[in-house]
């Protein structure tokens, strides 16, 4: 059982610290601090590898930065880690809408992904 409660507390701990690496990145991306993001994203991909998290940010630091073949490369891969996680799967579909939303801000944890129109797959180009 102490093993058990060591377990959900490390897990908890993993959740904390990717949400703050959440907030952190979107700060970095607001204001464009691009080797700050380059130096923290690959960190945390080789701390959490089986996280979709870092690859979704670093998916929306590429497209951020006119990247777009690899950012969706990362949005792919968070996808491929973890089917369910939300924000990864809306900036997939924002980013390859054929009428992008200009206006439209990408989803960097599951708060964002709340009350956002879901992006449909006729909203693909193929």
């Amino acid at each position: 059982m102490k093993e058990q409660s060591k377990g959900y507390r490390q897990l908890l701990s993993d959740e904390e610290e990717l949400n703050n690496l959440c907030r952190v990145i979107r700060n970095y991306v607001n204001g464009w601090r691009w080797e700050e993001c380059d130096r923290l994203i690959p960190k945390y991909m080789g701390l959490y590898p089986d996280s979709a998290v870092p690859h979704n940010l670093m998916g929306i630091v590429l497209e951020k930065r006119g990247r777009h073949t690899d950012a969706m490369k990362h949005f792919r891969a968070a996808c491929a880690l973890d089917a369910s996680y939300a924000p990864a799967s809306f900036n997939m579909a924002l980013y390859s809408a054929f009428e992008k939303e200009r206006s439209a801000e990408p989803a960097y944890d599951e708060q964002d992904c709340a009350g956002r129109r879901k992006i449909e797959s006729d909203d693909f180009f193929v």
